[in-house]
């Protein structure tokens, strides 16, 4: 083992200060002391995201419930229970395989897993005083004092003789203000944990499949309606004031739903035919050989700056709609037309990036926190703008219109200018919704932000990244995915952990805690030596049969998660430099270093295939039975059944490093390091990405 310079520093202090008694053997003891002690805290600080954890005092009281529980002693049982109910609630405790769970839920669940004998000593201690607050609440003034008293006999009350009832009410609550999943998992607690409740099954079943058809979960509809059909075959009841039969009522529901598949490679075209000439239909080079050259002689200038390399082999991220492809090249914009490769607006000259080359250096400009996304008719950028730059400088977010580029708003003033982004933004409707941190902080926030006029509509705390430090000791963050699903928001922080958050409740519902990969320091470098990150693709997060697959950027495993339970299915090693990019719903395709098949039944890898990736930004398009990625020595078709390479076309872009790719009705449009390039699709095609 090596010693650090603080182990070094303590062990001559102390063998100074006690030169005259210390012995050999001593000395020993004390400096494995300080090294175990050091070791225990770089352990810590190499840690994940950390969650907001509940207090002690609540996580003891639910320990004494179950402790006393065990030996039936019912009354100091309820009356730990009654402390943790204490609580405001605002914290997560930890629940089986890594899970976090909100303390409501952790009680309601401690209630009902009480035996026959326990809940009748409950509800001889609290029936009364349950059947006082349904009292009060079927006499509420207002629906506010109504809700409140409805959430207190549910979450402290819910196992005695009114608490099925209570639920039920709650429940049609929640429905009526739009929190359908809410009103979904208080009708599924009576259903699971109230065995001797008078209210309907068949209605309950019904009202959980409407609130899942509103949310938008197609396929966990579809479950319940099938429930329905095994249990209530022609069950019949009046819902808005006329009989219907209860089954065609849901699938009257669910049929104009499309399946919902959030695997952004999905391909729904035709297959891809290769073009037959290498001469593109048109390229549009943002960076020369002359802007290469400046910013080399740029980094050997600084002396150390060779660290940077990277800043030449910087695949920039881009997003595509129908007519254009929008990329984000260090913070300089533009947009391209997808027919005739003319280049539409900018935000910056291209030469500009050249011109600052000195100041990303000095600053150790991180270059994974660029994003591009575009929806409709506007076009959103994760960017330090180009003539703002500097190490105080804040990662923005600016809204452009689509088609003229025209700044629709910007962060870099107002309200939201105190946030720096991460991550790339998610659009659902009129809203942007996006992770971020306050300048010189390491607390993650979701926020909300209204597409239109770019104000914050609400944020919420998420909890706190493990972040490394670069050479001015500012915070460097990996950037954190987010997939949204049926009013769940998933995100995936890149940290160790995937969170559950309920937009219409704007809550954590849940939390998952993994090994989280290993945080980099950057604040020292090396002399000459040329630094160049390993390849390590992205974070990415698929939806597909109601499973959530994530695999963190340099983590070491797949992770399959149901999230209806929440309940982790199953957990397989990978490289670390491995992203998922598809899943046809039978097997997991991932690229790294290779590629690779993964059966999603047995775990197995069906096949593995070496390939000549030279960037972590590789983004592949699916078509058929086929998988094209672009690489430096070409774009490649790889047969998804056993990996087999099966074209390789060489291109017009062979100085680049590769990059993303996806095909329109009329060109396969790659973007690399250095060019925006369209070739001709042999036949008439429709879009595979």
């Amino acid at each position: 083992m090596v010693l650090g310079r603080a182990t070094i520093s303590a062990c001559l202090a102390l063998a100074l200060g006690l030169l005259v008694t210390i012995t050999p053997d001593t000395l020993a003891d004390v400096i494995a002391d300080i090294i175990i002690e050091e070791e225990d805290e770089q352990t810590e600080q190499q840690g994940g995201f950390s969650i907001k954890k509940e207090d002690k005092k609540v996580i003891d009281a639910l320990d004494d419930f179950n402790r006393y529980s065990e030996k039936k002693a019912w009354e100091l049982a309820f009356r730990a229970l009654g402390t943790a109910a204490e609580s405001e609630g605002k914290g997560m405790l930890p629940a089986k395989d890594g899970f976090w769970v909100r303390v409501k839920q952790r009680m309601l669940r401690s209630l009902a897993s009480l035996p026959p004998d326990g809940r009748e000593a409950y509800r001889l201690f609290n029936d009364g005083k349950a059947r006082q607050l349904m009292e009060q609440a079927r006499n509420a003034e207002n629906e506010a004092d109504e809700l409140k008293l409805l959430q207190s006999i549910v979450e402290h009350h819910f196992i005695t003789a009114v608490g099925d009832d209570a639920a039920d009410l709650l429940g049609d609550a929640y429905f009526a203000s739009g929190d359908f999943l809410a009103a979904d998992a208080i009708w599924d607690s009576i259903l699971r944990h109230y065995p001797d409740t008078n209210l309907s099954l068949a209605r309950l079943l019904v009202k959980r499949g409407t609130a899942l058809a509103r949310a938008g979960q197609r396929e966990q509809a579809v479950e319940i309606r099938r429930a329905l059909q095994s249990r209530f075959p022609g069950e019949r009841m009046r819902i808005g004031g006329r009989e219907v039969v209860a089954d065609e009522y849901l699938a009257a529901l669910i049929e104009p739903m499309q399946s919902i598949s959030a695997d952004p490679t999905r391909s729904d075209g035709a297959a891809i035919r290769l073009p037959q000439t290498q001469t593109p239909a048109w390229q549009l080079r943002f960076t020369s050989d002359a802007v290469q050259e400046r910013i080399q002689a740029a980094l050997n200038n600084m002396g150390w700056g060779r660290m940077m390399t990277g800043l030449t082999r910087v695949v920039p991220p881009a997003a595509q709609d129908e007519q254009r492809t929008y990329i984000n090249w260090l913070g300089v914009c533009f947009s391209v037309d997808n027919r005739t490769g003319k280049l539409l607006w900018r935000t910056d000259k291209f030469t500009d990036v050249s011109g600052k080359a000195n100041e990303m250096v000095n600053m150790l400009l991180d270059t994974k926190r660029y994003a591009a996304t575009v929806s409709g008719d506007v076009v959103l950028f994760v960017r330090i703008p180009i003539k703002r730059l500097n190490y105080n400088e804040p990662f923005r977010l600016s809204c452009l219109v689509a088609e003229t580029g025209k700044q629709k708003w910007s962060t870099e003033s107002g309200a939201l200018a105190q946030w720096s982004f991460l991550g790339t933004p998610l659009i659902v409707a009129d809203t942007v919704y996006m992770t971020a941190h306050r300048q010189n902080t390491q607390e993650l926030n979701l926020l909300a932000i209204n597409i239109q006029s770019g104000k914050l509509e609400w944020s919420m705390i998420l909890g706190t990244m493990q972040a490394g430090q670069d050479y001015r000791g500012q915070p460097q963050m990996a950037p954190p995915r987010l997939l949204h699903d049926g009013g769940i928001m998933y995100i995936l922080t890149n940290n160790g952990a995937l969170l559950a958050v309920s937009i219409p409740g704007r809550r954590i519902e849940w939390a998952f805690t993994f090994p989280a990969p290993p945080v980099v320091n950057q604040n020292m470098w090396w002399g000459g030596m040329e630094m160049r990150d390993p390849i390590a693709g992205p974070a990415s997060i698929i939806l597909s049969g109601g499973v959530l697959y994530v695999k963190e950027s340099s983590g070491d495993a797949v992770y399959a998660i149901d999230p209806s339970s929440p309940s982790l299915k199953w957990r397989r090693p990978v490289s670390r430099s491995d992203t998922i990019v598809h899943t046809d719903g039978n097997r997991l395709f991932l690229i790294g270093e290779e590629a690779g098949a993964i059966d999603l039944q047995t775990r197995a890898l069906l096949w593995s295939a070496k390939l000549p990736v030279e960037t972590s930004a590789t983004v592949p398009t699916f078509s058929d039975n086929s998988v094209f990625a672009f690489f430096g020595r070409g774009i490649y078709q790889l047969n998804l059944a056993n990996g087999d390479t099966m074209t390789i076309f060489r291109g017009a872009d062979k100085e680049s490093l590769g990059g993303s790719l996806w095909a329109t009705p009329h060109h396969l449009i790659s973007v690399s390091n250095r060019a925006v390039t369209a070739y001709p699709l042999s036949g008439a095609q429709t879009s595979a990405r």
